[in-house]
Order: C-alpha cells, then sequence, then structure tokens
C-alpha cells in the first residue's frame, strides 16, 4: 500500500509544472555530441554514453541530463518545480517494456553513474525506487497501465 501511496504522490507531482506541452522523443543511439577541435577544420565527433541521452527534447528547462541518467525511452512531460518545492525537476517516459526489465535498467544506469541505491520495492508491474548521488536525490517508479508503462523520474536537488 505504500508503494502505491507513493507512486501516486511522484504521479502528481510530476503533473505540476507551467503547463506548457513538453512532449517529445528522447534520443535511442544512446550517443551524445560533443566539439572537438581539429588542426585543419573545426568537426564534431560522437562519443556513447549509455547514461545520457542523445536528445533532451521534452525534458524540462535545466534538468541535468549529465547527472541523471534517463531510459532511452518516449519522452511524454517534463516540470520544473518552484523554488521552495520538493522537487526540482520530474520527467514521465512511456515504455512497452516490462516493469522489471525497466528497473534493472534504471538500477544499473544509476549505480554505473555513481548513485547509492536506497529503498526500492517492486510488487508485479509497480516498481519504486530511489538513488542518492553527490548533488541530486532521485526517485523513480514504473507502473503498467493497459499496454504501457509510465516511468516517472522525480529529482530533487541536494545542493
Amino acid at each position: 500500500m505504500g508503494a502505491v501511496a507513493l507512486l501516486a504522490g511522484l504521479t502528481a507531482l510530476a503533473g505540476c509544472g507551467g503547463g506548457e506541452d513538453k512532449t517529445g522523443v528522447a534520443g535511442s543511439d544512446g550517443s551524445t555530441s560533443s566539439k572537438a577541435p581539429d588542426s585543419a577544420t573545426d568537426s564534431t565527433t560522437t562519443t556513447p554514453s549509455p547514461t545520457v541521452p542523445a536528445a533532451t527534447e521534452g525534458l524540462p528547462a535545466g534538468f541535468p541530463v549529465a547527472d541523471v541518467p534517463l531510459l532511452h525511452e518516449k519522452v511524454l512531460t517534463g516540470s520544473t518545480g518552484g523554488p521552495d518545492g520538493e522537487f526540482a525537476w520530474s520527467v514521465v517516459l512511456q515504455s512497452s517494456r516490462a516493469v522489471s526489465d525497466l528497473s534493472a535498467e534504471v538500477r544499473k544506469q544509476f549505480g554505473a553513474a555513481g548513485y547509492k541505491a536506497g529503498p526500492a520495492n517492486e510488487v508485479g508491474d509497480l516498481s519504486v525506487m530511489k538513488f542518492t548521488g553527490p548533488r541530486y536525490e532521485v526517485g523513480v517508479t514504473a507502473a503498467r497501465s493497459d499496454d504501457m508503462v509510465a516511468i516517472t523520474y522525480v529529482v530533487r536537488d541536494l545542493g
């Protein structure tokens, strides 16, 4: 019952924000571009990154993509919290994959990014996880509804 209450709270937080349509699609190739100077010309090189999405379309302004790993799934919405709010950013993704597969990937990504796993619970098609890093605390839920899974990230700035 506690997991359901937490999911409801995180989902409600994800709906907070400026009301702008932030729908977009996160990149799926797992790469980011960076400028690399060349002696003859200035060229762009691509460096693979398992934790940083290639595209940030649909993410809220200021979302720390370099510090908070996200799954490569469709971005449904993103919002920025208020200055004195309980969270700094929230992002809701959509997937058709199994909750257990998504949860395993989330745990792997946050572990690789240096986060410490906190309390977690997985019951059927509901997973609730918490991760703490040096700058951010992140709550992640994955919940199936019919044929899709909503993955909600709620990020709190510890700074």
